[in-house]
């Protein structure tokens, strides 16, 4: 069996010129840059939204302590994202302007297709993954094996978004 050597290239946007630089031999990738990597010849090992496996890559998290002290700023937050994914998926022009100005170099037929994406399987109410927080326990579980006993329902304190979706504190 081959050893593999994992190298720590920090935050998600170090991956793609890592590999295009020939600096790492394979890389784990989002969306968008899955589907540049592809465009610059490189091939997709694994896709896991076929495998339909929810990984955690992206969430609103708090200290229990901030919630139990400030619950309205918390009912806020949820409600600015909410107002947000609405703007979001509703204004597309806008939507496509920003997305290009951060995810800088992106083709026009990349930027569409990630749009395309993004707005068909974001939700309507930022509702945390239960099934993405169960991959992350598992994940941890390996470098911290008490994780492996921890419900994710303990985690995701789902009570905020709900109010926000009955509209309470808007």
């Amino acid at each position: 069996m081959r050893e593999v050597k994992i190298v720590p290239l920090g935050e998600s946007a170090n991956m793609l010129p890592a590999l295009e630089k020939g600096i790492v031999d394979a890389a784990i990738l989002a969306t968008p840059a899955r589907w540049m990597a592809r465009k610059m010849g490189f091939r997709e090992l694994v896709d896991l939204d076929e495998l339909r496996i929810q990984v955690p890559y992206v969430g609103v998290t708090s200290l229990k302590a901030n919630v139990k002290k400030s619950p309205e700023t918390t009912v806020k937050v949820v409600a600015t994202l909410t107002d947000g994914i609405q703007m979001f998926k509703t204004n597309k022009e806008k939507s496509l302007l920003v997305m290009k100005k951060y995810l800088r170099g992106i083709s026009d037929e990349i930027l569409a297709e990630t749009y395309g994406y993004f707005t068909s399987r974001t939700q309507k109410f930022p509702y945390p993954s239960i099934e993405a927080i169960k991959t992350a326990l598992e994940i941890l579980s390996d470098q911290y094996p008490q994780a492996k006993s921890v419900d994710p329902n303990e985690i995701a304190d789902l009570s905020f978004v709900k109010q926000v979706e009955r509209g309470g504190l808007r």
